[in-house]
C-alpha cells in the first residue's frame, strides 16, 4: 500500500472506494498483489458484500487468468463489528 493510492482505506475495504481506479469496480478490491509492490501485477481480487452483521469477501478472481476457477476459495465471512474496528485502526 506504500506505492498505490487506494483513497481512504476504510472505504476501500468496504468496496466503496471513490478513487477513480476503483469507482466502477462493483465493490471489487485487490486483496493480494505481486511481491514486486505493484498491485496490478497479478492481483487476486474479490467482491466485498456488506450485510447488517457480516462482511463477506467472495467471487475471487485473478484477472490475467480468467479460466482459473476460485469457486472453492472462500467465501470469507467476517463479523462486521470486528471488521469495522480493524478498519478504524488503518491509516487514512
Amino acid at each position: 500500500m506504500e506505492f498505490f493510492k487506494y483513497g481512504p482505506l476504510d472505504q476501500y475495504f468496504r468496496g466503496q472506494s471513490e478513487t477513480p481506479f476503483f469507482a466502477n469496480a462493483s465493490g471489487r478490491i485487490y486483496v493480494l498483489g505481486c511481491d514486486c509492490g505493484e498491485v496490478g501485477c497479478w492481483p487476486l481480487t474479490c467482491v466485498v458484500h456488506t450485510e447488517e452483521t457480516t462482511i463477506t469477501w467472495q467471487a475471487f478472481e485473478q484477472p490475467y487468468r480468467p479460466i482459473r476457477c476460485y469457486s472453492a476459495f472462500g467465501p470469507f465471512v467476517f463479523n462486521r463489528e470486528q471488521y469495522e474496528q480493524a478498519l478504524r485502526s488503518l491509516p487514512n
